[in-house]
């Protein structure tokens, strides 16, 4: 099991780091629609797969078997939600996945046992942080929102749960239990996975990484997620932002220009705030200052401060 697999499969239990991926609002939806479409032949052939192995001896499910039933687009073609939770001894972590107008969301919330929550939303592209009074929008001002980006987390579970998931041990809480043992360099691992009998979809993973404490991820399905209501802003009143961004990489200097749909009352702006300088004029000489709800603007974005 390589590093990079540990890394991963403990990112289930941790704060995900900002993923910077498709644009939103209105006219982003048609597209990323479009790229949900065409998913939709391959989540028919998964759930073929799948039902051909209902009634097969556990010990002969394969697994890859178990990583079709797990992918991210045949649990949604199943399920409304999908829920994952863990336990820290400071922090409780859970992470919601649906669809919203045929898009992916992701929403993750980590709370601390002792500090404010931290909460944040991929939806259709967007980095979305809840504010007492709506939202801010976050991107990278050197990779901007993009239509065309993969949802972030389209293989997390099957990529982190299932990979190495071959050895039946049994039934347990009413699941079918598997076994991952092994060693890579330094790190040894022992996995134990739980798959509900019907379905195969994934019920708990714990996971152990030398003497480490083991992680216990809970899964779950068809849950209501209350924080989903936030997006139904997007069925709303929107504006429009434009974000003309000029960047250097090094070697010359690029300059992107694209206009993003979001809500009336949210903002946007990039979260390298401190490496980048705003303007609300293409002479940048009108520092930014967010202008408002309801009103259409541009953004100048440069990392030349002078």
């Amino acid at each position: 099991m390589s590093s990079i697999k540990k890394a991963l499969s403990l990112a289930l239990c941790v704060a995900m780091l900002f993923c910077l991926a498709a644009c939103g609002g209105k006219d982003g939806a048609k597209e990323a629609t479009e790229t949900t479409r065409s998913a939709v032949k391959e989540t028919k052939a998964e759930s073929q797969a799948v039902s051909e192995i209902q009634g097969k001896s556990p010990e002969y499910i394969t697994p890859k078997e178990i990583y079709m039933a797990n992918t991210v687009d045949y649990l949604l073609s199943m399920y409304k939600t999908i829920k994952i939770t863990c336990d820290y001894d400071t922090a409780k972590d859970t992470k919601y996945i649906f669809l919203k107008n045929n898009i992916p969301v992701f929403i993750e919330e980590n709370i601390p046992y002792e500090d404010e929550p931290d909460i944040w939303y991929w939806y259709n592209g967007f980095n979305i942080r809840p504010e007492d009074d709506g939202a801010t929008i976050y991107f990278s001002s050197y990779e901007l929102p993009d239509s065309e980006s993969e949802f972030p987390y389209q293989y997390m579970i099957s990529d982190n749960v299932t990979g190495d998931t071959n050895d039946y041990i049994g039934e347990e809480e009413g699941c079918y239990k598997f076994r991952a043992t092994g060693s890579d360099e330094d790190v040894k691992y022992e996995e134990y996975h739980f798959f509900d009998k019907e379905t195969l979809a994934v019920r708990k993973s714990v996971c152990k990484y030398d003497d480490e404490k083991a992680n216990e991820i809970y899964f779950s399905y068809d849950e209501p997620v209350e924080r989903a209501s936030m997006l139904d802003a997007f069925d709303g009143k929107l504006k429009k932002v434009t974000i003309v961004s000029e960047t250097s990489d090094g070697s010359e200097r690029n300059t992107v220009t694209k206009e993003y749909s979001i809500p009336a009352d949210w903002e946007m702006k990039p979260y390298e705030y401190e490496e980048v300088a705003l303007y609300l004029d293409k002479d940048l000489t009108v520092p930014y200052e967010y202008p408002g709800d309801g009103v259409d603007y541009t953004i100048y974005v440069t990392d030349s401060m002078g």
